[in-house]
């Protein structure tokens, strides 16, 4: 949860919730971090994979990535470095938005599961909502 979400939360007197659409926001938000965490595993990797240089292609000679040829060695491995970088940093930005909505999708899970009725939804403090959607 953002420090901007945090203090809204913080800052509301109350709080009305249509709660027949609890369970539903808990999907999406997982659906959602499913889906991010596929864009990681499939296509993020795979375009990484082919930027990636360096070892043998399966006629054991040495195999060049599609960021240049083996001719101008020093360049491409420049840019592998970089390449490897921005990888490593979009795929960690990724992992954590999936980890972030499945924790939210948790809390407003167990806010469900905590006040059965509406009333004891609707009675739910803010804080009890950021308590839970901050894991």
């Amino acid at each position: 949860m953002t420090d901007e979400v945090a203090r809204e939360l913080a800052s509301a007197e109350q709080l009305e919730v249509d709660v027949e659409h609890l369970g539903n926001i808990a999907t999406y938000l997982n659906s959602v971090a499913e889906a991010v965490s596929a864009i990681r595993d499939s296509t993020l990797r795979q375009a990484h994979q082919l930027a990636t240089m360096g070892g043998e292609n399966q006629q054991g000679t040495p195999s060049a990535s599609s960021l240049g040829s083996l001719e101008i060695r020093p360049q491409v491995e420049d840019l592998a470095r970089r390449e490897q970088s921005t990888f490593t940093a979009v795929d960690n930005s990724l992992k954590t938005v999936a980890q972030n909505l499945r924790k939210t999708a948790e809390g407003i899970t167990g806010i469900a599961e905590q006040y059965r009725t509406v009333e004891e939804r609707n009675a739910a403090t803010a804080a009890d909502w950021s308590r839970a959607i901050s894991g």
